[in-house]
């Protein structure tokens, strides 16, 4: 594997699970527009901490090199989910949740050579 895209792999996964724990502490601390936020979806306030704990176990799991898979596999059931919220509500910031579920198995493609063998990009040469 080249290194370039060994590093690609390295800083796409960072990215996206730092952007995951990010979103997870305000929800943790229970921030005010974050709880407005979840009220607006239609999610009751006590499930916000609940929810930022969710996303703090998925990036762990991402994070962890033998796990990463599995990991990625959460984060796009939680992106997923968010996805379809915002999509109900009407909220455009959907497409955030959709980069980030990119961005993970993106990390992924990169940086794992068994990954990018179940999801070849270009046609491999037929071997006989």
């Amino acid at each position: 594997m080249s290194k370039k895209r060994l590093w690609t792999g390295r800083v796409l996964t960072g990215l996206a699970a730092l952007l995951i724990v990010f979103a997870a502490v305000p929800k943790l601390l229970m921030v005010a527009p974050m709880v407005e936020g979840f009220q607006r979806a239609g999610f009751p306030e006590h499930l916000v901490p609940t929810i930022g704990v969710i996303e703090l176990v998925c990036a762990l799991v991402y994070l962890i090199p033998r796990t990463r898979v599995l990991g990625a596999i959460l984060m796009t059931g939680l992106m997923g989910g968010a996805t379809a919220t915002n999509v109900r509500i009407g909220d455009p910031s959907m497409i955030v949740t959709v980069v980030l579920g990119v961005l993970a198995w993106g990390g992924l493609f990169f940086s794992d050579e068994r990954v990018r063998a179940l999801l070849p990009l270009r046609s491999q040469p037929e071997k006989s």
